[in-house]
């Protein structure tokens, strides 16, 4: 049962429909606390803290994604640590709490590191220099973007190097160096 409503959830969540998803996704979230299944409890937080990010609640957002934080430490799941931690970042981001942003996402960037996935390490590096930009500090995001994108460029050309070549053409315009702002912002179309 708990399957089927998380994916009627799902379903919701996908056209949009918020508010059913939201419904559905607190059932399920009722069923996995009653079979004390942690994993999916987890999950279905996370899910939960995803819509209330989009629908401007940060209060809440922050509640469910740290709730869902709490159980995914108890498991050890770092690759749901790190992916949570980087739903809490951006919630953050989006709010101006530019510290608390930059705090998740640095410990979401050390169990990336530890875990090895360089593209993974590279979105996340991307997504600091974001942070960066928004403070204005754009010898620290270019640092970061340029990166994430030699990262990635190991992996291919991907949508994670092209939005670091975008964000480091940023950082360039930021810092007076328009020519280095064009050749990057061509290299993330190309």
């Amino acid at each position: 049962v708990a399957l089927v409503l998380g994916n009627i959830a799902e379903v919701y969540f996908s056209q949009g429909n918020y508010r059913q998803a939201l419904e559905y996704y607190q059932a399920c979230l009722k069923l996995h606390t009653e079979l004390r299944n942690r994993r999916e409890r987890a999950r279905m937080l996370n899910n939960i803290g995803n819509i209330y990010a989009l629908a401007i609640s940060h209060t809440e957002a922050v509640r469910y994604y740290n709730e869902s934080l709490e159980v995914m430490k108890e498991l050890g799941n770092k690759e749901s640590i790190a992916a949570t931690l980087n739903n809490l970042a951006a919630i953050h981001h989006g709010f101006h709490e530019y510290q608390k942003a930059l705090e998740a996402y640095e410990e979401s960037l050390a169990i990336k590191r530890e875990l090895g996935n360089k593209s993974e390490i590279a979105r996340t590096l991307s997504n600091i220099s974001v942070v960066y930009l928004s403070l204005k500090n754009y010898s620290k995001a270019l640092e970061l973007a340029t990166e994430a994108a030699g990262l990635e460029q190991e992996n291919g050309v991907s949508d994670i190097y092209q939005e670091a070549m975008a964000r480091a053409g940023h950082a360039h315009s930021g810092l007076g160096n328009w020519n280095a702002a064009a050749r990057a912002y061509q290299d993330a179309i190309e």
